[in-house]
């Protein structure tokens, strides 16, 4: 393969990386290390442009390392193929209780949507309920106001009914006095 000449930019500054690789590979590891440096920088808010580098390469290292630790614990373990498979399985029945965890939380979480949907509904009812006992108070408020009103009008007809009846009386009574006179 022949050696390539690829441009990079890597945290604003542009690089020219000469090697062997292909060259989208070389700008994927470069879009990589970019997006780890905005990364350092968005939670360091407060670093250099060299600080923020020499982090991000830190991270990078320490990435490698455990990468490095666990692929030695892989390979000790494949030495120990009993074991392996026991860890295999291991994580075969976590997995398996995961997914059935996972399947009662979407069935709790299913059923809490349609609760909340039913609440909503019954909220809904209340509410419309307790207008039509407020516009059955108000109903109730006119018919009492007439009513009373009706009272009063009674009772005035009943005290001019009464006068009435004297008024009659009396001239009943000059009737037979005028009858007797005359």
């Amino acid at each position: 393969m022949d050696r390539e000449r690829v441009q990079i930019k890597v945290d604003g500054m542009t690089f020219y990386v000469v090697g062997n690789d292909d060259s989208s590979y070389v700008k994927s590891l470069a879009t990589e290390l970019n997006e780890k440096l905005e990364d350092i920088y968005k939670r360091n808010y407060h670093l250099n442009q060299t600080q923020g580098l020499i982090l991000t390469a830190l991270n990078i290292l320490d990435e490698r390392e455990n990468m490095k630790a666990q692929m030695d614990a892989a390979a000790n373990m494949g030495g120990d193929s009993k074991k392996a498979y026991e860890t295999v399985e291991d994580l075969k029945k976590t997995r398996d209780e995961l997914r059935e965890v996972t399947q009662e939380f979407k069935q709790v979480s299913d059923a809490n949507e349609r609760l909340s949907a039913k609440v909503k509904e019954l909220q809904q009812a209340l509410k419309r309920q307790e207008q039509r006992n407020t516009d059955l108070e108000e109903q109730v408020a006119v018919h009492e106001r007439r009513e009373n009103e009706f009272k009063r009008n009674l009772e005035e007809a009943r005290e001019k009914s009464y006068k009435a009846q004297l008024e009659v009386a009396d001239l009943n009574k000059e009737i037979s006095i005028l009858r007797e006179e005359g």
